[in-house]
Order: C-alpha cells, then sequence, then structure tokens
C-alpha cells in the first residue's frame, strides 16, 4: 500500500510539473517584459543545506536568506523584468514556498511566479523557451546538490546546456561571492 502511494505521489508531480509548463508557456507568450529573471530556491536563495545536514525538513521551513542573492534579484528588476522562481521541490510545499517569498519584503510587492520541477533536468524546458521568447534571459542558479554529504557536486550537463543559449549565468561560485561565502565542504 505504501508503495502505491509513493508511486502515485510521483505521478501526481509529474503531472503537476508538465501542468506548470503549459502556465508557464501562457505566462511568457502574454509577457510584454523584455528580460526574464529565473532564480533558484535552495542554496541559491535560501541557505537550506544546514538543514539537510541537520536532517531537518527544509521544504516546510523558513531556511536563512542568502541576503547577497537577495539584493542582486532586488537590485536587478525593473518594469521590463519578468521574475520566475524555478525550484525543485515536491508540490506538496508549494503553497508554503509561494507565502515564504510573499513575506520577504522584497518580493511582497513584486509580481513573481512560482514553478516546482519534479526533476532538476525539467528545468532546460524553461530556460529553452525563456530564451526563445525574450531578449535577455538571466539565471542565478547553483545547479549543485550533495551539499549536506560532505562534497558539492554540479549538475553539469544542465550547465554545459545554458552555456550553450544566450542566457547569463550566475553560477554557484558568483553566489558564493555575493553573499561572502566559502565553498562548503570543498575537497
Amino acid at each position: 500500500m505504501i508503495k502505491l502511494c509513493i508511486k502515485l505521489l510521483r505521478f501526481f508531480d509529474y503531472l503537476l510539473g508538465w501542468y506548470q509548463v503549459v502556465i508557464y508557456l501562457i505566462s511568457i507568450y502574454t509577457s510584454h517584459r523584455k528580460k526574464i529573471l529565473i532564480v533558484d530556491l535552495d542554496n541559491t536563495l535560501f541557505d537550506t543545506w544546514p538543514l539537510l545536514r541537520l536532517k531537518k525538513s527544509v521544504f516546510h521551513s523558513s531556511p536563512p536568506i542568502l541576503a547577497g542573492t537577495l539584493k542582486f534579484v532586488a537590485s536587478s528588476l525593473n518594469a521590463d523584468t519578468k521574475l520566475i522562481f524555478l525550484s525543485h521541490r515536491p508540490s506538496s510545499c508549494y503553497r508554503y514556498t509561494l507565502n515564504l517569498l510573499q513575506n520577504i519584503d522584497n518580493f511582497s510587492k513584486v509580481d513573481f511566479q512560482l514553478y516546482f520541477v519534479p526533476k532538476v533536468t525539467y528545468k532546460k524546458m524553461y530556460f529553452k523557451v525563456a530564451n526563445s521568447l525574450f531578449d535577455e534571459v538571466w539565471l542565478i542558479d547553483d545547479l549543485t546538490y550533495n551539499h549536506e554529504f560532505g562534497e558539492v557536486l554540479y549538475y553539469n550537463e544542465i550547465i554545459e546546456y545554458v552555456r550553450r543559449l544566450n542566457i547569463k549565468y550566475f553560477d554557484y561560485k558568483f553566489i558564493l561571492n555575493i553573499n561572502k561565502k566559502r565553498h562548503e565542504f570543498s575537497k
């Protein structure tokens, strides 16, 4: 019974992921803005890996905000900029995450959209659509994982994909630098 429930939840996440892609496409096509800023959440806007290391629930908690990233995102916004938060998180924490973002002073009065993907590789679809429809695409995303286990690993395939597109990519090193953090657990 438990295995069936897990399979159903995964299938629901999969369907929700595709539903969000459709909503994203409609939103993009109806946007009259010239620039899009796509922002990841975990280890980019929120300092989530320490919570993972402590085995705390990251997705239903209020992780510390990385002040440098927050300042960068806020200073990058103008009337011609569409703001998208795109993260690999379970769909069950969508409302909680949306409320969390809406309660951050810098975003409380900003028209933004939040999308979750069931697999990190699905982000490539969002990047490709944005790249084809906007004059300027900015992406701030660490595209890393495994922090809590002592060795930071990179989603190299996705990073290479982003670099082939006409996207201004702000990577993990940039995020560490603006937040004055060292490379955690580097070997």
